[in-house]
């Protein structure tokens, strides 16, 4: 595909979205940049990205404004129609009936995506290790991110050395002098021995050291494909931590923008989820 051809395809998509920022658009473009570079020089998604921006006029945002990002990579931005056509032809998805997708990660996740989800998946689509699927309204979402670490609390974050376990892992989330957590509970997800942790910044806990995507200064928690996957002012994160054979310490992430808990349908699609 021409450089072209990318910066078409990047300005189609992004036309599309019902609300487009700064934040929105760097998120979308970097995780296309992130899926497509195994398979394209980098330096054509960069001149894409650079085209679609300066021919969009994009608008500059507070970054930290939770309203204007969702979490990945945190998550990318929402606020773009599912393409679910098209993740039905992608190669790492396997597609079902009633909205039913089998992701082909390191260990291959099934789930079943409710409506008001984007099905099978949100973004450019999965990574070999990560798979996130967002409320249409940009406010929610489920990511499942296989191979976590813990990552210390610096500018540049590391990997915590002793934290090897999904017990040893929700235990050390739960006690980050940053984070307001509840206490570690003990669940079942596809028939594992799960820990659960609910948490939220701290106030009074300020922007945090490291930078997570689009820009947002943030507090990490996870490092997974190298990516920092942080804490920041305005999401209410839930973590299920279990431990997968074949994909170590794996984190089904639930996420929500608007001051509260992660809701009952949120809850409804981690419950779906199978590996194996």
């Amino acid at each position: 595909m021409s450089i072209d051809d990318l910066a078409r395809e990047a300005s189609r998509d992004l036309r599309d979205a019902t609300r487009l920022d700064v934040g929105t658009a760097w998120n979308e473009l970097g995780r296309v940049a992130r899926s497509r570079r195994r398979a394209r020089a980098a330096g054509a998604v960069v001149v894409a990205a650079l085209v679609v921006a300066a021919a969009l006029g994009i608008r500059l945002v507070d970054p930290t404004d939770s309203r204007a990002v969702s979490p990945a990579g945190n998550p990318p931005s929402s606020g773009l129609p599912a393409p679910t056509g098209r993740d039905c032809q992608n190669t790492q998805i396997s597609c079902g009936p009633d909205r039913t997708a089998t992701i082909a990660l390191r260990v291959p996740l099934h789930w079943t995506v409710p409506p008001g989800f984007h099905f099978p998946a949100s973004g450019n689509g999965p990574t070999p290790l990560t798979v996130e699927s967002y409320r249409d309204d940009g406010t929610e979402g489920v990511s499942v991110v296989e191979a976590a670490q813990a990552a210390t609390a610096e500018s540049v974050a590391r990997p915590v050395l002793g934290v090897t376990s999904a017990r040893s892992l929700a235990r050390w989330i739960s006690q980050r002098p940053f984070l307001a957590s509840s206490p570690v509970r003990e669940e079942r997800l596809d028939g594992r021995r799960a820990w659960v942790v609910d948490v939220r910044l701290r106030p009074g806990a300020g922007p945090g050291p490291a930078t997570c995507t689009a820009g947002i200064p943030c507090h990490p928690v996870l490092l997974a494909e190298g990516d920092v996957w942080g804490a920041w002012r305005g999401i209410e994160s839930r973590y299920t931590v279990v431990d997968l054979p074949g994909a170590g310490t794996t984190v089904v992430w639930s996420w929500n923008l608007t001051g509260h808990a992660p809701g009952p349908t949120a809850d409804e699609l981690v419950g779906s989820i199978g590996f194996g």
